[in-house]
């Protein structure tokens, strides 16, 4: 049974870094372990208050591309949406609202295939050295040995996903967004 869910994980995880390729091509290896961490923890690393996550919002609102789709699932086993400031500024929806479901969700969300995370680190590493990425295993390695050894930390976007794509979005687990925003779940592509 473990055998059988550790190549369902790893087949979740290739399809979820094969969409992220295609909508990113410039993405680097931590902004797939970026993508890896939140999709199994989500935001639960950030501790802020209701006026914190709205200030931030909302000056980062106004950097955001407004094109694109409002969401992205990043679901690998707990059902989990990046919520995309730029779309959903541009449509009106309120950051106030946002900021609140964002906080909710920061204590709320943690997938069954997280532990161990460093197990999972391990077939993020294997994947990333693979094609269709094959980044260089000189690189590769040593990075995640110093993930390793400062205990696997939140990282930021790299500077290319950050200076080409201006991502800009809040992270907010389905159970949540569903419950918040009924009125936005039949919209949602």
């Amino acid at each position: 049974m473990e055998k059988l869910a550790d190549s369902l994980f790893v087949a979740a995880l290739r399809k979820l870094m094969m969409r992220e390729r295609e909508n990113y091509p410039e993405a680097q290896p931590q902004d797939y372990y970026k993508l890896l961490y939140q999709s199994l923890l989500g935001a639960r690393h950030l501790f802020a208050r209701g006026d914190e996550v709205l200030r931030h919002l909302e000056g980062e609102a106004d950097e955001a591309d407004p094109s694109g789709p409002l969401t992205t699932n990043i679901t690998l086993h707990s059902p989990i949406l990046r919520v995309h400031l730029g779309p959903w500024v541009s449509r009106r929806y309120s950051l106030e609202r946002l900021a609140e479901a964002f906080l909710e969700g920061c204590s709320r969300h943690e997938s069954l295939w997280a532990k161990p995370f460093s197990l999972r680190v391990e077939v993020l590493k294997s994947l990333l050295l693979a094609p269709p990425f094959l980044f260089p295993p000189e690189e590769i390695e040593p990075w995640v040995e110093t993930l390793r050894e400062n205990g696997f930390p939140p990282l930021h976007h790299s500077l290319p996903m950050v200076s080409k794509y201006r991502l800009r979005y809040r992270i907010i687990p389905w159970s949540i967004f569903r419950k918040r925003f009924p009125d936005l779940v039949g919209r949602l592509g």
